[in-house]
């Protein structure tokens, strides 16, 4: 009885090569698709703001917040905290059409109209772009650049 060696042969070689091209997609880091983000669970805090390419200066002291829950965000300016349901696609963060609740804590008018600016923003629908540890929040010529909080803050060592 003679085998047919040549097609024993060929599925070595097809089989070799699936092997070959699946190690060789472990080894390679392909880019992050910017449409998904890893957020929920984390908090960013604002580091630079700009508005039509000019530095924004916060109220003195302040700083921008932004958490993200599953379904949810909450956000503080630096006087108020505000929260509510949001979701982000392609790389777009929309609020709930019910807006974001606040809290009712009389600041300084600075601090106020902060808080109304960052919330103005937030349900504009901005865009989001994150890489890795900082994230881009971007809407009419507004750009927040955040970074994670357990960057700006890490735990402390036991």
């Amino acid at each position: 009885m003679r085998r047919n060696s040549g097609g024993a042969v060929l599925i070595l070689v097809v089989t070799a090569a699936l092997v070959l091209a699946s190690c060789g997609r472990e080894d390679s880091q392909a880019p992050a698709d910017p449409d998904q983000l890893d957020l929920v669970g984390r908090t960013f805090l604002s580091n630079n703001v700009t508005v039509d390419d000019q530095e924004y200066p916060l109220v003195k002291g302040s700083q921008l917040r932004l958490s993200f829950e599953d379904g949810a965000i909450g956000a503080s300016a630096g006087c108020n905290s505000m929260g509510g349901d949001a979701t982000w696609q392609d790389a777009v963060l929309l609020v709930d059409g019910n807006g974001l609740a606040m809290t009712e804590m009389a600041c300084k008018e600075p601090l106020m109209k902060q808080d109304t600016w960052f919330a103005d923003i937030l349900m504009s629908e901005p865009t989001l772009l994150q890489d890795d540890t900082s994230l881009t929040l971007t809407r009419d010529g507004t750009v927040v650049v955040f970074t994670d909080e357990e960057v700006v803050v890490p735990d402390a060592s036991l």
